[in-house]
Order: C-alpha cells, then sequence, then structure tokens
C-alpha cells in the first residue's frame, strides 16, 4: 500500500497541470502511516493531514482496542453486549483473546489463519508490527495537522498530542468533542455497535472546516516563500 501511495504521488507531480511544491498528502487510520512513510521518501511534499492517527506500535493499539471494547460489553446494555458477555464465558474475554491471537499471528509464516472461527490476514498484522511509528513520526519534517475524536474507541485520541511532541516539524492537532474513529459525531457513551447508524449521516463538517483554514495558512506561507 505504501508502494501504491508512492506510485501516486510521483504520477501526480509529474502532471504539467500540478503544482508540485503545493502537494499535501491526507490519510486516515492505517492511512497516516502510509502517508507519514511516503513523507519520508519525498522532501518536496508541503504537508500531511492525519485524520485518526496512532503513536504506538500496532500491538499496544489493538490491546488499547480490546480494553476500550470490554468496557462497552461490561458496562453497557442491550442483548447484544448480554449475548457478547456469554460468549466470553465459554471462549475469552477480549483482552484474552486478542493476546493469543497476536501471538499466533507473531509465530506463523502463513498469510492466513483461523483463530476463533475468524480469518485472520497475518501477513498484514506481521508487517504493520513491524513499523516502529515513534522512529515514522519522529523523522517526519514537513507541516503535519493532526485530528482526531475524543470519543474514538480505535485509536487513542491522545496520540495527536504525542505526534505533537515527536514530529520534527511544526504540528497542529485538534480532539473533536464527540467524534469518533470513522469522523462521525455520537453523543452516546462511543461503541462499535453505534457504526452502521453512523454511516449512514454525514462525516463532522468540523473536520472540512479545520482543514480549510490549516490548508489556507500553508498556502499562504509557501507561496510568500516562493514569492507568488
Amino acid at each position: 500500500m505504501i508502494e501504491d501511495g508512492k506510485a501516486m504521488y510521483r504520477y501526480i507531480v509529474a502532471q504539467e497541470y500540478i503544482n508540485k511544491d503545493l502537494v499535501f498528502l491526507l490519510g486516515h487510520s492505517e492511512g497516516t502511516l502510509i502517508v507519514q512513510k511516503i513523507s519520508l521518501e519525498y522532501p518536496d511534499i508541503a504537508g500531511l493531514i492525519l485524520l485518526a492517527p496512532w503513536a504506538q506500535n500496532m500491538e499496544q493499539v489493538l490491546i488499547w482496542q480490546a480494553n476500550r471494547l470490554k468496557e462497552d460489553f461490561e458496562q453497557g446494555k442491550g442483548i447484544i453486549r448480554r449475548i457478547a458477555r456469554i460468549q466470553w464465558k465459554l471462549m475469552g474475554d477480549p483482552l484474552k483473546v486478542q493476546s493469543t491471537a497476536i501471538k499466533k499471528m507473531k509465530g506463523t509464516d502463513k498469510a492466513w489463519f483461523r483463530y476463533k472461527l475468524q480469518k485472520i490476514n497475518a501477513k498484514w498484522f506481521r508487517e504493520i508490527f513491524s513499523h516502529d511509528p515513534v522512529d515514522t513520526i519522529s523523522r517526519v519534517s514537513c507541516p503535519i495537522l493532526a485530528i482526531a475524536g475524543d470519543k474514538d474507541i480505535q485509536v487513542d485520541p491522545k496520540d495527536t498530542i504525542r505526534i505533537a511532541e515527536l514530529a520534527k516539524g511544526e504540528v497542529e492537532y485538534h480532539i473533536i468533542p464527540n467524534m469518533t474513529h470513522i469522523l462521525r459525531l455520537d453523543e452516546q457513551t462511543p461503541s462499535l455497535l453505534h457504526y452502521r447508524k453512523l454511516l449512514k449521516t454525514d462525516m463532522d463538517h468540523s473536520i472540512l472546516d479545520i482543514m480549510y483554514d490549516w490548508l489556507q495558512k500553508k498556502l499562504l506561507i509557501r507561496g510568500s516563500l516562493k514569492g507568488r
């Protein structure tokens, strides 16, 4: 996926109608890792926009996710949560299941395997486990806009603060109240069970406003430096 991103960037900047000094890359979730990696090889990139980024290794992220899932299903109400609690008694709670799955992913050289009736993409996980997000972000020198939601239960929203502390270049970050990992607002206690309904609504427009303002500032700065 990183190689695909690099190929697309090379194609874009080769076009006559594109100002290659004013190309910004945007990524969401896993995409934030991809655009960071691309920026390390192409110093002409004007900046990065990171939506729901993380600054921990994937193993820590998975354990953090399992904790949030466990909290939701143990404390929340509803038939689906009651069924899940019964299943945990039979198959193990999310933390134990996740820890065992991680060990199996690391211990196999197969592309896929089945665990607890689920098909696991072991190759993808092994590749992303090898990534050191702290090392990567600490070498990114272009400007960064990082946006997270305080109701994200898939990555820690506080990682936007860590990115601001780690990055080599300038970082502006925002943690939007009630925003989830899928960039929709949720007034309730956050839960994966809300995703299907939330996806029928629009992305939170405040994200677009923040991006627009940041891009305007960056374009003005780069334009003045270039004498435009």
